[in-house]
């Protein structure tokens, strides 16, 4: 078993060594910071614009064709 989870950007996708399927299943979490317009009188967003990024990892990665758990060929 390897990392917990890798950085998005070290992320290199490739087609699923058991099927060839070009469909990918990835399992993350990314922490965003935003500035939005609220309008509270008709309880919507107009606006929304992501400003930073502080995270974004990938602890997951399996097959959407085949359901093969790839996680092990990136280092999971």
């Amino acid at each position: 078993m390897g990392r917990e989870y890798i950085p998005a950007s070290e992320f290199e996708p490739v087609r699923c060594p058991y099927c060839g399927g070009k469909r990918l299943r990835i399992y993350g979490a990314r922490k965003m910071e935003y500035e939005e317009i609220y309008d509270v009188a008709s309880g919507t967003v107009e606006n929304c614009e992501y400003t930073d990024i502080e995270y974004d990892v990938i602890y997951g990665v399996e097959c959407a064709e085949c359901g093969a758990d790839l996680s092990g060929e990136y280092g999971l």
